[in-house]
């Protein structure tokens, strides 16, 4: 049987119960002074039926107002995370144009960032406090 179909029965089946059960006892109440405070209204079915669908729907379903919330969060999380990420994209892609482009500049970038050398040629790596690392060649 379809899982939609079958949820549906389930909850048709417990509206039924709790409205029947409702109504059951707020015919009890006929002769007491509760049932004179409440409006007429509260004892409708579709009223009852009405308010458990909603409490239902907002509280115990597994798309409750809770969850969707969150997920909303999330999602504008990840919109933002993409956002950021498209402009690293942009700014990897036109350096590597660059570097591509210009053979001092590509030099330079293997250099500083793979510490590559020529031959016969030193390489010191000096650190300061706070700062990336720099290469001075000799």
């Amino acid at each position: 049987m379809n899982y939609a179909i079958r949820r549906f029965q389930i909850f048709r089946f417990v509206t039924n119960f709790c409205t029947h059960s409702l109504l059951l006892y707020f015919f009890r109440l006929a002769n007491t002074k509760l049932r004179l405070r409440l409006p007429a209204f509260t004892r409708n079915f579709y009223f009852i039926t009405s308010l458990v669908f909603i409490t239902w729907m907002l509280f115990l379903d597994a798309n409750d107002f809770l969850s969707q919330f969150r997920l909303w969060q999330e999602v504008k999380g990840l919109e933002a995370k993409k956002e950021y990420y498209q402009e690293k994209i942009e700014v990897v892609k036109k350096e590597r144009t660059e570097l591509m482009s210009n053979k001092q500049l590509l030099e330079k970038f293997a250099r500083e960032k793979y510490l590559m050398k020529k031959q016969k040629e030193e390489v010191f790596v000096v650190v300061e406090e706070g700062k990336e690392k720099e290469v001075t060649e000799e």
